[in-house]
């Protein structure tokens, strides 16, 4: 028996490529204590004194854990966020 899944449901750590300053947006939607984002909403922004960089949702879903503070200095690759997809794109 063969089944499908969704490759983009479940948690997924996001990134950021560049090191900078990290401030979180606020999200369009709030779903009970859940910080909701819908696909492609900017989650993020890292920016350093030459480039600013978006963190976007890759999919419609929320915010399972944040692992840095809104503020912070972080480097390059630092994981910010565990997003969990919802797999409803609609």
């Amino acid at each position: 028996m063969r089944t499908g899944t969704d490759l983009r449901s479940g948690p997924t750590v996001l990134r950021t490529r560049l090191g900078g300053r990290v401030r979180f947006e606020p999200p369009r939607t709030l779903c009970g204590e859940l910080e909701f984002f819908r696909a492609h909403e900017t989650i993020a922004t890292v920016t350093n004194d030459r480039e600013t960089e978006r963190i976007v949702a890759p999919s419609t879903g929320f915010l399972r854990r944040v692992h840095v503070s809104d503020g912070v200095e972080v480097g390059r690759e630092t994981p910010l966020v565990v997003f969990c997809s919802t797999g409803d794109d609609r």
